[in-house]
């Protein structure tokens, strides 16, 4: 089993409420979740229980999106807590609301690997896997999940959720696509800027949610 966990929440630094943001006259929140889940894996968005994220979770119960909410700053805990009635041996695919390039076919050749080489981390994201930053996934099991939650307290390993399992076992990163070397190219929504650049690439597609990757990152290219 597997399972797509998307983190989110409107409280971001940089640019609040970008998860709500518009990409085709979608949200950004939801376009990041239909695009990971389009070859059909179960999907959930991990948010907050601050008021703040109450419009997210009526903007996600509109669209027809799972959620949870759990501890705005533990947000590994957040993780573990959603899926406290799933097996230690589920996969699962770690992605952010602000990165929706994304889609069910990337995470099905991940998911591939991470099985094929008995992982036990990967990763595909920039430099290293040869593709944009924010064409980023991480894939683990639940059972390091668990593990990092009773083992670390550290602030940073709570906020960021993967640091003491990469510790512990390692960075192995995603490489198939090296050769792409579009790992200068960025496909993050950080700022307003990134914002209006990637609504661009997508202005030319008439199916945000079943355009791949691969055509996002080749108009990226083009127009960056």
């Amino acid at each position: 089993m597997s399972i797509i966990i998307i983190q989110a929440r409107m409280n971001s630094s940089r640019l609040p409420g970008k998860v709500l943001l518009p990409i085709k006259s979608i949200p950004i929140v939801v376009l990041a979740s239909k695009r990971a889940s389009n070859t059909g894996r179960k999907l959930l968005v991990v948010t907050s229980n601050e008021k703040t994220d109450d419009v997210l979770c009526s903007e996600l119960e509109k669209y027809k999106v799972d959620y949870y909410r759990g501890s705005l700053d533990n947000v590994l805990d957040r993780f573990v807590s959603a899926m406290k009635d799933l097996s230690d041996k589920t996969i699962v695919f770690r992605l952010t609301a602000d990165n929706i390039f994304p889609d069910g076919g990337l995470l099905d050749k991940l998911e591939k690997e991470f099985i094929n080489l008995k992982l036990k981390y990967l990763v595909c994201n920039g430099y290293e896997s040869g593709l944009p930053y924010g064409v980023s996934v991480e894939i683990m099991r639940l059972e390091c999940l668990r593990e990092a939650s009773k083992n670390t307290s550290l602030t940073y390993d709570l906020e960021h959720v993967t640091p003491y399992i990469k510790r512990t076992y390692g960075e192995y990163y995603y490489s198939y696509f090296k050769d792409l070397l579009l790992g200068n190219y960025r496909a993050t929504i950080d700022t307003y800027n990134d914002y209006i650049k990637i609504a661009k690439v997508f202005e030319s597609f008439d199916n945000p949610i079943n355009v791949s990757w691969k055509d996002l990152s080749k108009k990226l290219k083009d127009i960056d």
